[in-house]
């Protein structure tokens, strides 16, 4: 994006919010689109004593959240690669994922202790299964993907 952009950029991100709050009010469905990022963000944020703002947490969210979305093949490696190219150079705090898994599983918006998150097909476009826009990923998929955005960071 351009600097020149920015207000632009922040205006209609707050419009869409709104129109989606204001849609889902109780958060039943579509609602949870906004979660995009913030599984894993919140987890780091708590993880890093808040010493991670929010923004960067769920900024590193979106990008694993990401590469989960490519991992499954619903997200293009070109968009992949547009994504993870709108912070070059981003510093990936060095935490144990299992810290950070056991971070995510007493989210209050998971279910039976099961980390939930946002998928998208391409930038600008959830993955919707049935009626729900947030579904459990197995560790084992969450950690792959987190260790390579980690590997990722270091080369940018």
């Amino acid at each position: 994006f351009q600097k020149e952009n920015l207000e632009e950029i922040i205006r209609r991100s707050v419009q869409i919010k709104m129109e989606v709050v204001r849609e889902d009010a109780r958060e039943k469905g579509l609602r949870q689109i906004l979660n995009f990022g913030h599984t894993v963000g919140h987890a780091i944020e708590h993880v890093s004593g808040h010493l991670v703002t929010h923004g960067e947490a769920v900024f590193i969210g979106l990008l694993i959240e990401s590469r989960i979305s490519f991992e499954m093949g619903l997200l293009s490696e070109e968009d992949l690669k547009r994504i993870f190219n709108l912070r070059p150079g981003y510093s990936f705090p060095n935490f144990s994922f299992e810290k950070i898994w056991e971070s995510m599983k007493v989210d209050k918006k998971n279910l039976n202790h099961a980390p939930h998150f946002v998928l998208i097909e391409e930038i600008g476009k959830v993955h919707k299964i049935e009626s729900t826009f947030s579904v459990p990923i197995e560790k084992e998929l969450v950690e792959k993907s987190f260790n390579l955005c980690r590997i990722n960071s270091a080369l940018l």
